[in-house]
């Protein structure tokens, strides 16, 4: 992910991205529930951090997870 390279990260947490998606490098979390809008997070990942995922997955808007 372009945030990722330009700060020299290989994984970036974001919290409160709201219904934020992107084609990018990263994993998002289910879409907030009307009531709940501040909800929504990613992990963002490089190129090489992405390779190492083995899996991924996210438990509503909330929780996102990655196994390197």
């Amino acid at each position: 992910m372009t945030m990722c390279k330009e700060i020299g990260f290989d994984i970036l947490a974001l919290f409160e991205t709201h219904k934020w998606r992107s084609d990018t490098d990263a994993i998002f979390s289910e879409q907030p529930e009307d009531g709940d809008p501040y909800s929504g997070c990613c992990i963002c990942l490089s190129k090489r951090a992405k390779g190492a995922i083995m899996y991924s997955g996210a438990i509503g808007s909330r929780v996102v997870f990655a196994r390197i």
